[in-house]
């Protein structure tokens, strides 16, 4: 009864080293502000790694807050208008976003201000989630989402002129 008891366990043990996982692998944030008068926002780069999948997961969206911000995917090597790039490795794929943020303050010398617009017209993430953001991915024809901790780098932030 033992043995079968650890040769259950070690099988088990062994499937879920095998099993499916997503990690971010880096993850960083960069304030800016400048150009027009009144822009700011934030530059947001992540590195996400899927591994043990059979068929490739294709992320559509982050959503930092309640914002959120469309993944558009180029495997590396490939010059496309993306801010994603795919790299395919053996048993893994790695996704590397660039997106982020932006915001106009308003300003009574401006008569129209666009850009407000687009943000107050921002929709809700699909689930609650904690932590500082979430990725929606599909796999396999379903709708999966993988809650993103944390930021892991800060980095100083830019001031344009």
């Amino acid at each position: 009864m033992l043995r079968t008891t650890i040769l259950l366990l070690t099988l088990c043990l062994g499937f879920a080293a095998t099993g499916q996982t997503v990690k971010v692998i880096n993850s960083s944030v960069q304030s800016w502000s400048g150009g027009v008068a009144g822009r700011s926002g934030d530059n947001y780069e992540f590195r996400i790694i899927f591994s043990g999948y059979t068929k490739m997961p294709l992320p559509d969206t982050i959503w930092i807050g309640n914002e959120p911000m469309p993944i558009y995917i180029a495997d590396s090597g490939v010059i496309e208008e993306a801010n994603t790039i795919r790299y395919r490795r053996k048993n893994a794929v790695i996704y590397e976003v660039h997106t982020g943020t932006q915001k106009f303050e308003e300003n009574p010398n401006y008569a129209h201000n666009p850009l407000n617009e687009r943000y107050a017209a921002t929709a809700r993430p699909p689930i609650n989630y904690k932590g500082m953001g979430l990725l929606s991915y599909y796999y396999d024809g379903k709708h999966y989402y993988y809650q993103i901790p944390r930021i892991m780098h800060s980095l100083p932030p830019i001031s344009y002129p």
